[in-house]
């Protein structure tokens, strides 16, 4: 265990039912105690040891599995960080399709901003650009930032058949 002075957080090594030995980061609630990350993702254990504290950094030895032990920097702001980025999704779009599979859709890409993170990651259900039924299909956009924090998001991408170019009766 290391304590997190003045920040009134603790570093511990523990497991959960997802996987092995991992580092810990608390503040003595239930709320807010997670994971750091998993540095040997899956039932592997990255057996985590604290060496030290210098300024914004500890630095922590784990295995992750296919390197061996390593030294491991980590940012004493971004694990205080318990705050998702925000995600502001397109709007819903509509397009035609081109056969009765469907056809890509196209449209705007979302935005994500984070206090603490320049730029968080974004990821999708469906990327643009991507083959979509007929019908309407939920595209779900996860913003992530530099903690691991995580915030879903949520747009529809509809479409449609083709409308007939022949006039009636023809």
């Amino acid at each position: 265990m290391f304590a997190l002075e003045p920040e009134g957080r603790l570093l511990f090594a523990a497991s959960d039912a997802r996987g092995g030995l991992a580092l810990w980061v608390s503040d003595g609630t239930e709320t807010g105690t997670r994971m750091v990350g998993d540095i040997a993702p899956g039932a592997r254990s990255s057996n985590p040891w604290i060496i030290s504290r210098s300024g914004d950094a500890v630095f922590v030895g784990a295995d992750d599995g296919i390197h061996g032990f390593e030294l491991w920097r980590l940012s004493v702001r971004l694990l205080d960080d318990i705050t998702p980025p925000t995600v502001k999704c397109p709007a819903d779009v509509t397009a035609e399709a081109v056969g009765s599979l469907g056809a890509p859709v196209t449209y705007e890409g979302a935005s994500a901003s984070d206090d603490l993170t320049p730029k968080p990651t974004l990821a999708y259900s469906h990327a643009p650009g991507s083959v979509f039924p007929i019908g309407k299909t939920r595209v779900g956009v996860v913003a992530r930032d530099g903690a691991g924090n995580l915030l879903l998001g949520w747009m529809s991408a509809r479409r449609r058949r083709a409308s007939s170019s022949r006039p009636r009766g023809a």
